[in-house]
């Protein structure tokens, strides 16, 4: 059962690195170019 939980950090952490890198290489126009479409 621990092992899932691990899995499932990991899993975050990695959604969220890639989130901020990302940026760099695919920029969200949603999030920072459309901000007035995001509302």
């Amino acid at each position: 059962m621990d092992g899932v939980i691990i899995i499932i950090v990991v899993i975050g952490l990695v959604i969220l690195a890639s989130g901020s890198g990302d940026s760099s290489k695919k920029p969200k126009p949603k999030r920072k170019h459309n901000p007035d479409n995001d509302d």
